[in-house]
């Protein structure tokens, strides 16, 4: 059977069907989802913006502290789920446990639902207690799990750190709405064009970077702990970082006054 090659990590529908076949199937399910979105979404007209939005709006939106700092939790956390998901894990897979790329593939799609699973309820808790407990802990917890990683010595212990790098990845909840929490309206605009600028350079940044200390580090023909490691520590310093961002949802839960008891 096949193994993965260092450069990209195959699915079981490649392994069954060839490398176009991923591409086929990704046309699938968008072509489900068009369709869904075609007949359970309802029309709605949305008013034109009386003014195009400048590079003014964009100053103020980048100057913002709080905007700033979520904007770096979620290029880190883009940056950790494409450096380390979708490169780094792979190379550890193939190279130290001699992985097949069916194998890795199932894995991984574990991981994703496993992320899935928790991403619903964070949500849910998100909407109650604010964004930050539930952002600061997607953080903090899936630096611990992915330091972990590396000392994954056979096929039972990988797939339980992976189940719980994607539960822990699922806890950072709606992150866009943390977003909209903090600009008004007539600056949303910018500001999630900039949010998902900012999304898209983590997945840039993160394969590169990692991949590169994968590459610089190895013993041999097997990875070290290294890039994991480098991993966890920048998601723990930026843990630390976000304290300062200001959550409205949180801070609207806080100053509200406690409901009275009738006797």
């Amino acid at each position: 059977m096949n193994k993965i090659t260092s450069q990209s990590s195959t699915r079981p529908i490649a392994a069954a069907w060839g490398l176009r076949a991923p591409f086929f199937f990704y046309a699938l399910v968008t072509a489900i989802g068009f369709a869904l979105v075609l007949v359970m979404v309802e029309r709605s007209e949305t008013p034109r913006a009386k003014e195009k939005i400048s590079l003014v709006d964009l100053k103020v939106v980048v100057k913002t502290p709080s905007v700033f700092l979520v904007n770096l939790a979620t290029f880190s956390l883009f940056f950790t789920r494409a450096g380390v998901s979708s490169t780094v894990v792979p190379l550890f897979a193939y190279k130290n446990l001699d992985m097949s790329e069916v194998v890795l593939g199932s894995i991984l799609t574990l991981t994703a639902f496993s992320t899935f699973v928790t991403m619903i309820p964070s949500g849910s808790y998100t909407d109650k207690h604010g964004r930050k407990p539930s952002m600061m802990a997607c953080l903090a917890l899936t630096g611990m799990v992915t330091v972990l990683i590396p000392f994954s010595t056979g096929y039972l212990g990988f797939v339980a750190v992976m189940i719980g790098y994607g539960l822990t990845l699922g806890l950072s909840g709606p992150m866009a709405a943390w977003m909209s929490d903090l600009v008004p309206r007539d600056r949303l605009g910018p500001a999630m064009g900039l949010f998902r600028t900012v999304n898209d350079a983590g997945f840039v940044a993160g394969p590169v970077v990692l991949g590169s200390v994968a590459g610089a580090t190895m013993d041999g023909d097997r990875l070290t702990y290294i890039p994991f490691a480098l991993a966890g520590l920048y998601l723990f310093v930026i843990t630390v970082i976000l304290v300062k961002a200001r959550d409205p949802v949180g801070e609207g839960k806080a100053a509200a006054p406690a409901p009275v008891i009738e006797s």
